[in-house]
This record gives C-alpha cells, structure tokens and sequence, in this order.
C-alpha cells in the first residue's frame, strides 16, 4: 500500500514476470495470474 495510490491497478500490474535467456540475451515476458483460491483485496 502507497499513500499516493491508495488503490489496486491488478489490471494492469498482476502478471508474472518471466525471465528466460537466449543466444542474444536475457528476455523478458509477462504472462496473466489465473487467480484459483486467494483473490486480492
């Protein structure tokens, strides 16, 4: 929690954040939360 913002942008900002490398270089992707058991409040 930020007092500057004070509500939840899961829309934009919950994702995985998956780093692989390859021949030229480090890569990075975002892949969607499948949310089963715990929602976020």
């Amino acid at each position: 929690y930020r007092g500057d913002f004070p509500q939840r942008d899961d829309v934009n900002w919950l994702k995985h954040l998956v780093a692989y490398r390859t021949p030229h270089g480090p890569q990075l992707k975002t892949a969607p939360v499948t949310i089963t058991r715990f929602p976020p409040k």
